[in-house]
C-alpha cells in the first residue's frame, strides 16, 4: 500500500463530481487532537475491531488504517513486511507517538499479552472448553488415561491431546493443573457419565 505516495499528492480529486481534499487534510479534519501523551481519537469510520479507516486513492482506490496513515506522516514509509502496532492498546487512537512499527508476530504476541486474543472457550473454533481441557489434563495425569483414551472420550484427535500435553495450545491450563495436588480418589466426570480410568 502506498500511503506515502497518496501523503504527497496534494492535489484536490474529483470524483463523481464531487471534490475530495487531499489525503492529509482529510486525515486532520477527523482527528481529535489532546495531550502529547494522550490517545488521538480518530472521529471517521471505524471497522469492527474500532479501528479507524480513511479512503486512500494512490493508483486505486483502498482503505488504509487510520494508524497508518498517521504513522506514515510523522515516520515515513512502513516496509512491507511491517505492520503498525499501538503501544496504548487503543485501536482508535492515531498519537504517533503511541504508534510503533512492528511484524504481525510483534503484533499477536502484544494481543495474547495483554488478553484480546481468542482463545479456549473464547474462540469459535473451540473442541474443547477450558473445563474439559483441565479433566482432559487430570485424566492423564492422575487417573492414568492415555492419550488415545482420553481423545476418544473427548471426541478429538490425539494430535490435539498430544498438542495440549505439550503445551503447544491451552499452556496456562496444563501449568494450573500441575499446580494441584494428586487426588486421593477416583473421580468421575458426571457431565459425561464416564470415570476416565483406562478400561472403565
Amino acid at each position: 500500500m502506498d500511503v506515502s505516495k497518496a501523503l504527497a499528492d496534494v492535489s484536490v480529486r474529483v470524483v463523481r463530481g464531487k471534490a475530495i481534499p487531499p489525503l492529509i487534510y482529510r486525515f486532520w479534519g477527523k482527528v481529535q487532537v489532546r495531550g502529547e501523551s494522550e490517545c488521538w481519537s480518530w472521529t471517521g469510520a471505524r471497522d469492527a475491531g474500532g479501528y479507524g479507516r480513511i479512503q486512500v486513492f494512490s493508483g486505486k482506490n483502498i482503505l488504509a488504517t487510520a494508524s497508518r496513515v498517521s504513522y506514515e506522516i510523522h515516520n515515513g514509509p512502513i516496509p512491507a513486511s511491517q505492520v503498525v502496532r499501538h503501544a496504548c492498546d487503543n485501536p482508535a487512537c492515531v498519537n504517533p507517538r503511541h504508534l510503533v512499527a512492528g511484524t504481525h508476530g510483534d503484533n499477536m504476541r502484544d494481543m495474547r499479552e495483554r488478553g484480546r486474543s481468542l482463545t479456549g472457550d473464547g474462540h469459535p473454533s473451540a473442541k474443547l472448553s477450558n473445563g474439559d481441557v483441565r479433566w482432559l489434563l487430570f485424566s492423564i495425569a492422575y487417573a492414568g488415561c492415555t492419550q488415545r483414551f482420553a481423545a476418544k472420550n473427548f471426541s478429538v484427535s490425539e494430535a490435539l491431546v498430544s498438542r495440549i500435553l505439550s503445551g503447544s495450545v491451552r499452556a496456562q491450563l496444563k501449568q494450573q493443573t500441575q499446580d494441584v495436588a494428586q487426588p486421593t480418589a477416583a473421580v468421575t466426570d458426571t457431565r459425561r457419565g464416564l470415570t476416565l480410568v483406562e478400561g472403565g
